[in-house]
């Protein structure tokens, strides 16, 4: 389904996963809504891409959380970039940092710790381009508590396998 929607658009691709998104949260299926909006950072990294905005290294992080998640270099571009990629309000650094916001969430309340810290590098050269240091040091500081967790669990020996749904 992915598929067919990634040769129409990269905006109608982002949609349709936000949209799943929401489906899976209302549902409380945490894991599936947290994969989603990564596959939906992946594509915000490539809209903000075509308007000049470099984060390459954050679709390397983003694409260890799941086999799943690759660049769609297929993907049909018009002229360039869709209507909705001309939007601030649908593509800017400020939306992604909040998808990845959305997504450590989800994968937190999910119990995917390990998980979170690659969704959090995304932002991680943003921020050290633009000297945002209380935003560097919040970011180290989940992605610590994020390791703490995993440590946790697995010193436990509770730790399940985790990687059924990616």
């Amino acid at each position: 389904m992915a598929n067919s929607y990634s040769r129409t658009s990269r905006s109608l691709l982002r949609t349709w996963l936000e949209n799943l998104a929401v489906v899976h949260e209302r549902a409380h299926d945490w894991t599936e809504a947290a994969l989603c909006l990564c596959q939906v950072i992946a594509v915000l990294i490539e809209q903000l891409a075509s308007k000049e905005i470099d984060i390459s290294e954050g679709l390397a992080h983003i694409a260890k959380v799941s086999d799943n998640i690759a660049v769609r270099e297929s993907i049909k571009q018009e002229s360039g970039c869709d209507w909705l990629e001309l939007e601030e309000s649908h593509v800017s650094v400020e939306v992604l940092e909040k998808m990845v916001k959305e997504a450590v969430e989800k994968l937190e309340k999910g119990g995917l710790w390990e998980l979170a810290p690659h969704v959090l590098k995304v932002m991680m050269g943003t921020y050290e381009r633009e000297y945002e240091h209380k935003k560097l040091a919040e970011l180290y500081q989940r992605m610590a508590k994020c390791h703490e967790k995993v440590q946790e669990i697995n010193d436990s020996g509770k730790r399940l396998f985790d990687t059924f749904f990616r």
